[in-house]
Order: structure tokens, then sequence, then C-alpha cells
């Protein structure tokens, strides 16, 4: 994968920050990193069309407290449009989005998401979750 979108909420300044940090993690990788930023809902859809216009294959839901309160939909937008996405938090794999890991280290992973997108996780990525979604 060359092409990654970071989802982030404009409203919320440390998630400028966070995207910032992650352009230089994904250059480091080789991986272009497109910044998709919205505002409240209604700026959802047409986020994740422009995600997929412009060729991301993944999605990285930067972590805002607007945001959590909206996962379940976040995840479905990922899902309708076959964006794997992890989120910064356990939370974001339950509400069924592929992959949650936070910042406390604890990383969740979503099988019945995985299945849906038509993704096998490697059996090693499985050992190291600390929790597992079937």
């Amino acid at each position: 994968m060359s092409r990654v979108a970071a989802f982030w909420d404009r409203a919320a300044p440390g998630s400028a920050l966070a995207v910032r940090d992650t352009e230089v993690a994904a250059r480091s990788h080789e991986i272009v990193l497109q910044s998709v930023g919205a505002h409240d809902l209604k700026d959802f859809d047409a986020a994740f069309v422009a995600m997929k216009r412009n060729g991301a294959g993944a999605v990285i839901v930067v972590p805002s407290s607007a945001f959590f309160a909206v996962y379940q939909r976040i995840a479905d937008l990922a899902l309708t449009h076959r964006l794997p996405s992890v989120g910064g938090a356990k939370e974001y794999a339950d509400a069924a989005g592929l992959m949650g890991y936070g910042a406390d280290f604890e990383l969740v992973i979503n099988l019945k998401t995985a299945k849906a997108l038509g993704l096998t996780i490697p059996p090693s990525l499985l050992a190291r979750a600390d929790q597992v979604i079937e």
C-alpha cells in the first residue's frame, strides 16, 4: 500500500499536530499520506468519497474527542468505501473499525470487519493483539 488517508477533526488543534507527525512517519516508509479533515458529520460522506477518488488504500482515523462519539459512523463509511481503517482507541475496533490502537498501546483487531473487507490478518499480527473481535 503506497497511499493512505489521515481522517482528522479540523476543529481539534491536537488533530492537526497528529497529522503532521503521521506525515513524517509515512514519508519514512515511502507512503503518501492524504490529509482529509472534517468539521462535523455533514463533511464525512464527502471526505470518504475524496479519499477513494484520490487513491487511498486505507484510512487512519486520528484521535479526537468529537470523533469518539461517532466512531460507528466513521467505521461504517470506511467499510462502505472498502477502506481498511485504524483508529486511535480500542473503541474504534469495537465500533466495527478494522483496528484500534490507542495511547495505552492496546491493539484490538476486528476480524468481522476484516472478513467483510476480504482481508486476511497475518497470524503474527493476531498474536500481538491484546483483543481479537470475532
